[in-house]
């Protein structure tokens, strides 16, 4: 449903219920209580800058405001312009006053990214920092499914307050989420990252300081044993496949599969050195980051992330081996330069593209290097 296209009284009813009878509404002390929300919203449009469109949907909390309104979703007006509402859970004020929405939030990211089936159909998008955004791309085919995880895992995630009231929106309607009792299913991760269900002697609510301490501690040796079990399972791939490091070890890989390597680019930017007529060749591959000047401040600089940069420089070794004079080891300067891994491989060399297809795909997405920019009329010389 799209918010507030007309359709003010779903979102109304979905903040302060009043259809239940007023059950709601008598538990939360005249809706007082009701102190913030999880939703789940969805938009096609493109993550980054010169982007293909993409099926986007988000999972992020909010306060309720003070006038008792969805701040957050009103907000997203002036920025995403129109969207469609998928879900809203809402939550009770925690006696430290804040609400659980913000709690059940973080845990529900965590459960999407290491429980959501089929693995790889939900794609994190990344902030332009390189950290998680709220933010998936779910393709249309996943979306119920994606939607009905959501409404199950939300209910027990292992967090001090449950939902206590959902809303599901359809294109011209809405209907309520029935939660069963979560007493009935209290569950904790063990220290290999097992789900398990608690004892009746443990599934009760307590205020017990060591009681809750036990649950964070419970929390935290499960998300550490997922984090080494992750770490293990990726060593263990790029053990087998060393084209799948993402660190400094991938500099390494990148270097005895490229350096030495020729390719021919008689037009790669402009004022490039024609003398040399296009023929290149690298010479090493580093792990490093690229450092962009930002026009509109003086003297700032914005970085990019650490990967393998490819150097090369034209293909007249023994002129610069001989020394030369220094005019000629200048414009030898002017013709070299620097790539990314994915640029390298589109472009000039194909067959290693296809051969290392897992890590060519990782630095591809890394840089979110766009396939259809860029063109390499004359190939390569391999």
């Amino acid at each position: 449903m799209n918010y507030r296209d007309n359709t003010e009284v779903y979102f109304d009813e979905a903040v302060h219920p009043i259809k239940d009878g007023g059950k709601i509404k008598k538990e939360t002390n005249g809706f007082n209580d009701i102190a913030g929300y999880v939703y789940v919203i969805g938009k096609r449009f493109p993550p980054y800058d010169n982007d293909k469109n993409m099926d986007l949907l988000k999972v992020g909390y909010s306060d309720i405001g003070t006038d008792g309104k969805l701040g957050r979703l009103e907000s997203f007006r002036t920025t995403l312009i129109n969207y469609k509402v998928y879900r809203i859970y809402l939550f009770r004020r925690l006696p430290t006053g804040k609400s659980g929405a913000r709690a059940a939030e973080g845990k529900l990211h965590k459960k999407i990214d290491n429980d959501f089936e089929p693995r790889g159909a939900d794609v994190r998008i990344k902030h332009s920092t390189g950290t998680d955004s709220e933010w998936w791309e779910i393709k249309p085919k996943y979306r119920e499914k994606f939607l009905d995880f959501c409404d199950d895992e939300i209910q027990h995630l292992d967090t001090e307050s449950a939902p206590i009231y959902a809303t599901k929106f359809f294109k011209t309607g809405t209907s309520v989420l029935k939660f069963g009792s979560r007493s009935n299913r209290r569950v904790r991760y063990d220290t290999k990252g097992k789900l398990y269900e608690l004892p009746g002697t443990r599934s009760r609510k307590t205020s017990n300081p060591y009681a809750r301490g036990l649950r964070a501690r419970e929390s935290r040796a499960a998300e550490d044993a997922r984090i080494a079990k992750a770490a293990v399972k990726a060593k263990a791939a790029v053990k087998s496949k060393p084209e799948l490091a993402t660190r400094a070890p991938a500099a390494d890989f990148w270097r005895s599969v490229l350096v030495g390597k020729k390719f021919f680019d008689d037009d790669m930017y402009d004022d490039d050195p024609v003398e040399f007529g296009g023929n290149r060749i690298i010479t090493d591959v580093v792990w490093e980051r690229e450092k962009y000047k930002v026009k509109e401040v003086k003297g700032k600089w914005k970085y990019g992330i650490y990967q393998p940069m490819v150097e090369f420089e034209p293909d007249v070794r023994k002129a610069k081996k001989t020394g030369g004079d220094k005019a000629k080891q200048k414009r030898i300067k002017a013709a070299s330069g620097f790539m990314i891994v994915p640029e390298v491989l589109n472009l000039y060399f194909p067959e290693l593209k296809k051969k290392y297809k897992a890590g060519y795909e990782i630095w591809k997405k890394k840089n979110k290097y766009n396939e259809e920019e860029s063109s390499n009329p004359r190939g390569a010389k391999q």
